[in-house]
């Protein structure tokens, strides 16, 4: 009964331990790709915010110019 108690304990560990990667696996593909696409947004981010400075720029100057 012992030796059988203990089997069953290693096995269920095991199968923890499986378990355990697959799921670490799937959380850093899950955190790459929350890093990619928080890049993106980022960096879509700071065009929006260059080229509305480029076109506060651009109405001031035809504002001088008129």
């Amino acid at each position: 009964m012992q030796i059988h108690l203990h089997i069953l304990i290693l096995s269920m560990q095991i199968i923890y331990l499986k378990h355990f990667t697959q799921q670490s696996c799937k959380l850093k593909t899950i955190q790459m790709k929350m890093d990619y696409t928080t890049r993106v947004f980022i960096n879509q981010r700071d065009q929006s915010s260059t080229k509305e400075a480029s076109q506060s720029l651009g109405f001031k100057t035809s504002g001088t110019d008129g």
